[in-house]
């Protein structure tokens, strides 16, 4: 994890150093604006979202509730597959 924040870390600052080369700070700004806007307004939604169905546990049943029963139980399926049997394949690759 520390390896993975290392190079996503360097990999921004070396893109903003560019970024800021090119256009300068003002369209930076402007990017990080619009940019952090989405995120809070994002969010701010999924806040919504929880509050209005709260359920312990996974989110199948929200997403169940608010889409569709085979959006539910496509995201079930990747959470079980993502979960289990990925790691039963790292297990047994660490196990080699």
């Amino acid at each position: 994890m520390i390896a993975i924040a290392g190079t996503i870390g360097t990999g921004l600052f070396l893109g903003t150093g560019r970024s800021l080369a090119q256009g300068g700070p003002a369209s930076m700004l402007i990017c990080y604006s619009v940019v952090g806007f989405i995120v809070y307004v994002t969010l701010l939604l999924l806040g919504e979202m929880a509050t209005q169905y709260p359920v312990a546990g996974e989110c199948d049943p929200v997403f169940s509730t608010l889409f569709t029963f085979a959006y539910g139980l496509v995201y079930a399926t990747h959470q079980i597959f993502q979960s289990y049997l990925l790691l039963l394949f790292l297990s047994f690759i660490i196990a080699i």
